[in-house]
């Protein structure tokens, strides 16, 4: 039984982190949303954006009480980022990065190809992504 409770333990400390943008990642967006896992008795979590990786000086540091955040003004094309979340007054949970590429990328697949000119905050929602 005491082992079953390591491993339970254990366990939860493995898939307990950062989740979304994944590590390394390389995004075609400047709208980001972030999310992570929950940690047991949170009551928020810290979160800080950085275009470094010393966080000297964050981008972003807020304290969110949900398991997202959505940055819309801070980030840039063709720049790297840094961002690492903890509960209040814990530990961090992780520091991952991520990558924009340029404003005017196209994708190509088999049959249409979709390039990306420019971002329109008036014709657009949260949540919702139409290319037209």
């Amino acid at each position: 039984m005491n082992t079953l409770l390591h491993i339970l333990l254990f366990s939860s400390f493995i898939w307990a982190g950062l989740t979304t943008p994944q590590n390394n990642a390389t995004l075609t967006y400047i709208h980001v949303l972030f999310e992570w896992e929950e940690e047991p008795n949170a009551t928020g979590y810290e979160f800080q954006l950085s275009g470094s990786e010393d966080f000297n000086n964050p981008l972003v540091n807020t304290i969110i009480l949900d398991l997202f955040y959505i940055e819309k003004e801070k980030i840039n094309w063709e720049s790297n980022y840094y961002w690492r979340v903890r509960p209040e007054g814990g530990e961090w949970i992780n520091t991952f990065n991520f990558t924009t590429t340029e404003s005017s990328v196209t994708f190509q697949n088999d049959d249409n190809p979709i390039e990306i000119l420019e971002y329109n905050p008036v014709l657009s929602l949260d949540g919702i992504t139409i290319f037209g």
